[in-house]
């Protein structure tokens, strides 16, 4: 539950500062749940977006759910039901809109993976996502914001949050299929060169 809210209030403070306006507002949208609409996806196909999904976990990711129209407090695991109602196993895909798309990360640096319409969002975390374990960070020294930034520029990475955890992103430009495995290797490059949640 605490991923999905803190995803939620992560995804939401980058987009609001980074967002260009562009009219591709969901990672996938069906009218009344059946129909697909291209026009609002940055999926041009469902069957594209399974596709990710299997990319995703060849490199070691595994897909939690999607956030939907269903609300924030849950993950849908849109997944199946898309890949059902491809099969003709549904009627209809179960949502309208699937706004974003989470897969964990159990090895180094591990936590979660954001996917938006616009760019990819690593989340670091120290646990399985499942677990309740909270940490809090303290006695950060001050010249790890700037070595986090330079290292950041050299992996064409953003950084948003607290420097003691910080979260990176990069826009990808909607080539998501090729981009992905650069983006795992650069977060995983960086965290290897920054270190890594200092207690």
């Amino acid at each position: 539950m605490s991923v999905i809210l803190d995803g939620h209030r992560i995804v939401d403070g980058i987009e609001s500062r980074y967002r260009k306006g562009n009219n591709i507002w969901c990672l996938l949208r069906f009218e009344d749940k059946a129909k697909f609409s291209q026009e609002y996806s940055l999926f041009k196909d469902p069957s594209y977006f399974l596709n990710f999904v299997e990319k995703a976990s060849a490199l070691g990711l595994k897909f939690l759910g999607g956030y939907t129209d269903k609300g924030v407090y849950s993950l849908v695991r849109v997944d199946v039901n898309i890949k059902d109602f491809l099969l003709g196993k549904r009627e209809n895909v179960g949502f309208v809109n699937l706004y974003w798309s989470y897969f964990y990360k159990p090895n180094f640096p591990s936590g979660v993976l954001i996917l938006t319409t616009e760019r990819f969002i690593f989340v670091p975390g120290l646990t399985n996502v499942k677990d309740e374990l909270f940490v809090d960070y303290t006695n950060q020294p001050n010249d790890r914001k700037q070595k986090l930034s330079v290292g950041c520029k050299k992996y064409d990475l953003n950084w948003w949050g607290d420097v003691s955890s910080p979260v990176v992103f990069r826009k990808h430009e909607k080539d998501i299929m090729n981009k992905i495995k650069s983006f795992i290797d650069d977060v995983e490059n960086l965290f290897d060169e920054f270190g890594y949640a200092l207690i």
